[in-house]
């Protein structure tokens, strides 16, 4: 990538939301509320194909509203499952070592998914009796760490 080049060389191959959800607890109607957030992932390393660092994974958010901070029933949940396939073209990532491809490839994956999940997540909730409801900003970075620390890393062909 050039120095006047400000546009990322990432590229989406394929993008499909496998599944939706939203449920608001009978009675509840808006109000002071704590968010707890999961992430479930299905994740393939990176492999390398026709020039490209080819990236696929399954992401999954999901936010469960609770009235309490201790939250044992939440008051409304939203969630959205994905999946994403990102090409990013080796020759921008010459100067990097290889576990720094990896993690490049697959925090730029995670960032993409997780931004479409948090624009379904809004959508989904905007009409809802809750109003539109916004997932926090994760780390991307810190995010694929986790998986390689609990070895969450799996073959999706």
């Amino acid at each position: 990538m050039s120095a006047g080049n400000w546009l990322s060389p990432v590229e989406i191959v394929d993008s499909k939301v496998l599944g939706l959800g939203l449920s608001v607890a009978d009675g509840f109607s808006g109000g002071e509320t704590y968010l707890s957030l999961t992430m479930n992932s299905s994740f393939a390393s990176p492999k390398f194909s026709d020039g490209n660092r080819l990236c696929k994974c399954v992401l999954e958010a999901v936010g469960n509203w609770s009235v309490d901070e201790e939250g044992c029933e939440p008051a409304f949940s939203a969630s959205c499952k994905l999946g994403m396939v990102v090409a990013i073209p080796e020759a921008s990532l010459p100067a990097m070592q290889e576990s720094e491809k990896e993690a490049f490839v697959m925090a730029n994956t995670v960032s993409i998914a997780y931004g479409k999940i948090r624009a379904v997540v809004e959508n989904i909730t905007a009409e809802s009796v809750v109003g539109k409801q916004t997932l926090p900003a994760i780390d991307p970075y810190g995010f694929v760490a986790s998986l390689h620390a609990s070895d969450d890393l799996e073959n999706l062909g």
